[in-house]
């Protein structure tokens, strides 16, 4: 197999990396609330958005009335924080395909897509401590699993085969 050129690899990882960020963030935007089944149009009374980014969708803490309170109170800055993502990839996207190519161009798209993503993680992880400090102990460990649950490659990605399925991880 012939080996790519530097710049040419660069570009395909960062492409990769753009693709499957869009694909996440557009999960999470197409089905903001929990009730949203379908493309059924979205209601803001659920409090669904900032449970689905955290993996807890159509559980007992989403439909919290504290929790429910939290996302009213922050999804305008949760949005606004996505939208600003969203604009940053587009211009990554865009310096990507331009013709004449510019290095440029490019270094101050992804500097400006990393101080964006960096903004919108801030602004779920604020949303988050936020819930967690409402709930009740047993919901909260409910919600610890329900965030590990089937993501990442750790013991046996939730299904109890795959990597590290025969490996004891420690407890943290």
């Amino acid at each position: 197999m012939a080996m790519m050129p530097d710049m040419q690899r660069t570009l395909l990882i960062i492409l990769s990396v753009s693709v499957a960020v869009n694909f996440f963030l557009g999960g999470l935007l197409f089905k903001l609330k929990p009730g949203n089944e379908s493309g059924k149009a979205m209601t803001s009374t659920s409090g669904g958005s900032l449970m689905m980014g955290i993996g807890m969708m159509r559980t007992e803490v989403a439909q919290n009335p504290e929790v429910i309170e939290i996302w009213n109170r922050r999804e305008a800055t949760v949005h606004s924080a996505m939208a600003d993502l969203y604009v940053a990839q587009e211009k990554v996207h865009n310096a990507l395909t331009a013709e004449p190519w510019s290095k440029l161009a490019l270094t101050e798209s992804l500097a400006e897509l990393r101080r964006n993503t960096t903004v919108c993680q801030e602004v779920w992880h604020q949303a988050l401590v936020e819930v967690v400090a409402v709930l009740p102990p047993e919901q909260r460990k409910r919600g610890q699993l329900a965030l590990t649950r089937g993501h990442g490659m750790g013991r046996g990605m939730g299904r109890g085969m795959g990597m590290g399925s025969h490996t004891d991880h420690p407890t943290p």
